[in-house]
């Protein structure tokens, strides 16, 4: 009986031995020290939640739109029905019916890296719209708070679609 466990603690000291070795061989063959594991773990953590907070929608307000489209070459779309753009639009837009068959493959055309302003009557649409930019890559999507109607409503210039 003694010699058995004296095998079981011969055992169980060498499987201890061999586990810490292992531990030190896995240690040494990673590069890192723990601390500089750490530093560039928190450095990717620190630039992905830079991006994460930024915001990719951005609603805004009539003058602030109006001085976006006015000063910038910008990507401007358009979501409403051909029935509501006849009675005028803002700019120079793309028109691009969110209710159309072609719709999603029509934003593929726009730059994605480059911002985008889009609008609708109300703002729904274009809100939704937006949403979906976001997911297809677009980095940057602002949209007219209220729509047309907040435009209309402040008296801002309108054109006839082109």
């Amino acid at each position: 009986m003694h010699r058995i466990m004296s095998l079981m603690l011969k055992s169980t000291f060498i499987t201890g031995i061999f586990t810490a070795a292992l531990s030190i061989a896995f240690t040494g063959c990673s590069g890192q020290s723990a601390s500089d594991k750490d530093k560039a773990d928190n450095q990717k953590e620190t630039v992905n939640s830079e991006k994460s907070t930024e915001k990719i929608i951005v609603d805004i307000g009539t003058k602030e739109f109006q001085d976006k489209i006015n000063n910038d070459n910008v990507q401007l779309i358009d979501v409403r029905t051909k029935m509501e753009t006849d009675k005028g639009v803002i700019g120079d837009p793309v028109l691009n019916d969110f209710y159309g068959d072609d719709f999603k493959e029509n934003l593929k055309s726009f730059n994605k890296e480059e911002p985008v302003y889009i609008y609708c009557h109300s703002g729904g649409r274009s809100s939704k719209a937006a949403s979906i930019m976001k997911e297809m890559g677009f980095e940057k999507v602002y949209n007219l708070e209220n729509g047309f109607s907040s435009w209309k409503k402040e008296d801002l210039p309108i054109s006839d679609p082109s």
